[in-house]
């Protein structure tokens, strides 16, 4: 028998509304990364500080033993959950382009075939097998009000918690369309301008519930987030102490030191720190304002010492990730989907569930794990007491 499986949670709260939804944006100047931010925030954890230095030392020591197998591309899976008041919006081709775009920019390809790249031999698939070993697109749509005005302090839990696969098996993007999570401000001719966060990512060192990638437009924000999720730091991390280049900064022996907080131009004539040459470069150069770990608008390169590193820290704290989910588990090509009227429901309230499931001619809906309908294609259910509920559509053929 074959199956594809599709599950969602629902939650019994106040109804609210959102915003209509804009489509995926790429970066601008003033949109930038929450990472700093964002583990700052972890870093106030002793807990954190001692699992980031663990990290660190083990990624240190599989390079120094010169363990990656630099002629081998890792491929990892990938799932994109589109957050939305109305994610149907958000086509299929657009998460296609945006994957497109990020491995062209892991893999020195089409537009980012330049002089300054490495192919990171690092390669990303939207995932064919879900986490109940069903068929899937590795697309998810979830509608919710969290995707507008994001406050990262107090709703980054809520909003993951809306749907997340096992964060050891798969990279999890949510795909909002806007964030209120202001970084700084910058003043000029008498007016404030505020920089806000479009994207942030989790280190590995994190918690599983917190771990993966929020961005509200593919591009530059997705790459540049990537980046972190594997383990590189910003290129000015750390100032321009560069003293041991694998400890040091942005712990990458072949990025040269950058102690600005992003590249005002890409002029190539920005030099913050004059410490290259104790990071074993010849001579003084200039900033690495090219490189997708700087926030310039011109970001078109990893190094090939970044490369080692996220290679490093996929083999040592990333390892699930290699578990094959890029080959569908039969050749089925049902999909399995479903829609909700009610997006937050209150006690009392009866829930409608539209299958919109293709390919499939039997239909099973399980509510935490307890089945409750063999025969109806769409379901209903009447939620009384207030709590999380996983709901999971099972559909398969006759054979």
């Amino acid at each position: 028998m074959k199956l594809t499986l599709i599950f969602i949670n629902i939650f019994i709260a106040q109804i609210l509304l959102a915003q209509t939804p804009l489509p995926p944006n790429l970066n601008s100047n003033n949109i930038q990364c929450g990472f700093d931010a964002y583990l700052n925030q972890n870093r106030k954890n002793a807990n954190f500080i001692s699992k980031e230095l663990a990290m660190n030392n083990k990624i240190l020591w599989q390079t120094n033993s010169n363990l990656r197998k630099s002629t081998d591309t890792i491929t990892l899976p990938v799932v994109v959950h589109i957050i939305s008041k109305n994610p149907s919006l958000v086509t299929d081709l657009v998460v296609l382009n945006g994957m497109q775009d990020l491995n062209d920019a892991f893999a020195k390809s089409g537009f980012y075939n330049n002089n300054y790249a490495s192919d990171t031999k690092i390669k990303f698939c939207l995932a064919k097998t879900n986490p109940e070993g069903g068929i899937t697109n590795g697309i998810t749509r979830t509608s919710s009000f969290f995707t507008n005005y994001l406050n990262v302090a107090i709703e980054d839990a809520k909003l993951k918690d809306l749907i997340q696969w096992n964060p050891n098996e798969y990279i999890n993007i949510w795909l909002i369309e806007d964030m209120e999570y202001i970084l700084e401000s910058s003043f000029s001719c008498g007016n404030w301008t505020p920089l806000k966060a479009g994207a942030y990512a989790t280190i590995p060192p994190n918690s599983d519930s917190l771990d993966g990638i929020v961005i509200s437009g593919f591009g530059f924000q997705l790459t540049h987030s990537m980046g972190h999720y594997l383990g590189l730091y910003h290129t000015y991390e750390g100032g321009c102490n560069n003293n041991n280049s694998l400890v040091d900064g942005d712990k990458v022996n072949d990025t040269s030191p950058d102690g600005t907080v992003k590249s005002s131009n890409c002029s190539g004539l920005e030099n913050y720190c004059y410490t290259d040459s104790l990071s074993g470069f010849a001579h003084d150069t200039t900033d690495p304002y090219h490189n997708f770990m700087d926030w310039a608008s011109c970001n078109d390169n990893f190094t090939a010492g970044q490369g080692i590193r996220m290679q490093n820290t996929i083999n040592t704290q990333r390892a699930g990730l290699l578990i094959p989910k890029c080959l569908p588990p039969c050749s089925d090509t049902s999909l399995a989907y479903f829609i909700k009227n009610i997006d937050y429901p209150v006690n009392g309230d009866t829930v409608f569930f539209t299958n919109k499931s293709v390919g499939g001619s039997n239909f099973r809906w399980y509510l935490n794990d307890t089945l409750l309908s063999t025969s109806n294609t769409n379901w209903s259910y009447v939620f009384g007491i207030a709590g999380k509920y996983n709901l999971l559509l099972k559909v398969f053929n006759t054979d």
